[in-house]
This record gives C-alpha cells, structure tokens and sequence, in this order.
C-alpha cells in the first residue's frame, strides 16, 4: 500500500513558491492569460472607438424640396448698367440655398435669410444679361423656377492716352493686313470670368477650407482678392488661366445657420474685373446639428485616452505571464522527469 501511495505521490507536481504537492491542473495561469487576452479584446475596441471618436460624423437626410420659387426683385428688367459688380436682392423661403446664373452661367450662392430674402452682388457680361434665381436645399434638390430678368451692362469704351503735345496730331502708319491673319473680330480677348463648383459646402472651425476655381478669358497675368467673410482677406496671383484653390481656417462658426459669404474678386493685366460669390457653412464641435433644411450633422467631442501607454504596458504585462507560465511549465516538466527517474532507481 506505501509502495502504491508514492506512485500517486510521484504524479503531482511542487508549487514553484510554497513548495507544498499541488495537482498541475490548479495552477491558475492558464486563467489569467485568457483574462488578459479578454481585456485586450476590450482594448482594441476601446481604441477604435477612440480614434472613431476623433472624426467628425455627418448624416445627411433627404429633406423635402422648396416648394416656393425665389424671385428677384432688384434689379428691374432692361436696367442698364455702366459698372460691375451689381447687387441682385430678392425674396425666398428662408433656410434654403439661392443661386443665381446669368446667362445660364453660375454666378453666386447665397442662403435665404430668416425673413424671407436674399442679397448677393454678381458680376455681369457685356450686353444682355439673364438672371435668375434658383433655390435648393442643401442636397441640390431645387425647387420652383424663377421668372428670368434681362438687364443690360455697357461697359465703358476705354479711349487712348490724349497726344503729350496738345497741338499735335497723332501720326497713324498704315500696315497691311496679311491674308491669313486674323479677323479683328476672332482676335478679340474674350472676357475674365471666374467659376467655381456651385455646391454648398460645410466645415467645422479648424477644419482647412478648400474651394476650387477656374479663371478663363482676359490677359495674364491675374490678381484676386478673396474677402472670407470673418474680417480676413486673401490675396493672390494667378500667372496664367486654369485652375487653382483658395484654402482658409475659420475659427468660430458662421452667423445665420452658420453661414458666411465669400467674395472673390480678380483683375487681370488690362485692368479688366470680375466677381464671385460664394457661401460656406462653418460649424462648432460642440453643436449636435446643421439646422439647414434637408441635412443634418452630428458629432461627439474626442475621448483622449492615453492609449501609447497602454499598449506598451498591456503587452508586456502579458509576455512576462506567458513567460512565468511557461517556465513554471518546463520546471514541473523537469520535476516530473526526476521524480520519475528517481522512482526508477528506487525500484
């Protein structure tokens, strides 16, 4: 009966601290390396949720159309005009976006206001000129067609420099105009406009304000003045037409539905002009919604956990478990082998 108890006494292993017999199966590391390896499955969500948390979320719903056109009122059809940049006001269904085109061309955006109207200045082309208002929501849904108005710009015929001598006429020297040249008229610089997207577009403050646009036409090289609409300016030159971008950082939101109107202004080297209107939504992190019919915009304030030093520590907290673990496991290994061995001897 001794002879059998040390056979039973031999299977079980030594505590590697107390020294007392323990059966290998009440050793709790396998239990804690699982617990580690579940927090660290907790951590990994944590840091996504973390990083997710830093990026600002937009959900946009599909809002009704205006169901209300926007008309212009000012100015009156087969107004005249002498000099550009011209201000074209009108009513609207307040909180929508209003556009306007001449000639069917993209002149400027502007929001409703809250008592129902609209002011925007827009540049105008030589002759006739077609306005009309469009409005939209914040997802281009547009709404009622406007009447068109005709109004007329008479740009100022530029006359030469007057002779440095009163009394003296110019002298004119004759040239032949050569068969294949151009007419005068296909030689004509066709007029600077500038164009850009006509989308609304949306920021929160500190966030980097990018608005592409294209100048074509008048003679390089080019100047612009982009007034941002909080106070400060941009000014820039352009040494031949194409495309560019303006970029700005707003540091508090806008004023109506956090609206602000950018005008840009460029010249070109005969001095000839032209104007573009556009308008930017700028947000705070803190505000949980767009308020602008047929969008609206959440976010949450960033969670700053210092996840850089959890991650180091995580890790080795659970290589030196699973190394403790697996030294223990090699030393009952080797005990067992010895006792096994001495068993042997002494049998």
């Amino acid at each position: 009966m001794k002879k059998t108890k040390k056979r039973q006494q031999a299977l079980f292993s030594h505590h590697s601290t107390t020294g007392k017999r323990l059966p290998r199966e009440y050793t709790a590391y396998p239990l804690l390396i699982f617990v580690l390896l579940l927090i660290g499955v907790l951590m990994a969500g944590l840091t996504f949720s973390a990083q997710a948390s830093n990026v600002s979320v937009s959900a946009y719903v599909d809002g009704p159309p205006p169901t209300l056109p926007a008309t212009v009122t000012s100015p009156t059809a087969d107004t005249r005009y002498t000099a550009v940049p011209e201000t074209v006001s009108g009513t609207c269904d307040p909180g929508f976006i209003v556009k306007l085109y001449r000639n069917n061309v993209f002149s400027g955006a502007v929001f409703c206001q809250a008592d129902g109207t609209f002011s925007l200045q827009t540049d105008l082309f030589n002759g006739a000129n077609t306005l009309q208002a469009r409005i939209f929501n914040a997802l281009e849904a547009e709404g009622p067609a406007s009447p068109p108005v005709t109004v007329y710009y008479d740009k100022p015929i530029v006359l030469p420099p007057p002779p440095s001598n009163p009394g003296e006429t110019p002298v004119q020297t004759p040239t032949e105009t050569p068969a294949n040249s151009e007419s005068p008229a296909s030689a004509v610089i066709p007029k600077m406009t500038l164009t850009a997207e006509n989308l609304y577009k949306g920021y929160f403050t500190g966030d980097t304000v990018e608005w592409p646009l294209e100048i074509h036409g008048g003679t390089a090289p080019y100047a612009f003045t982009v007034d941002w609409g909080d106070g400060t300016s941009t000014t820039l030159s352009r040494k031949d037409e194409g495309a560019f971008t303006v970029k700005h950082v707003y540091t508090k939101a806008g004023g109506y539905k956090g609206s602000y109107a950018i005008k840009i202004v460029g010249s070109d080297s005969n001095q000839d002009s032209t104007f573009l209107q556009l308008a930017v939504i700028i947000r705070d992190h803190s505000k949980g919604s767009n308020a602008i019919p047929g969008i609206a915009s959440t976010t949450e304030p960033p969670i700053h956990i210092p996840m850089h030093y959890i991650w180091p520590t995580y890790g080795v907290t659970l290589l030196m478990v699973s190394s403790f673990w697996l030294g223990q496991w090699q030393g009952l290994g080797r005990l067992k082998a010895l006792r096994h061995l001495r068993h042997v001897k002494r049998a």
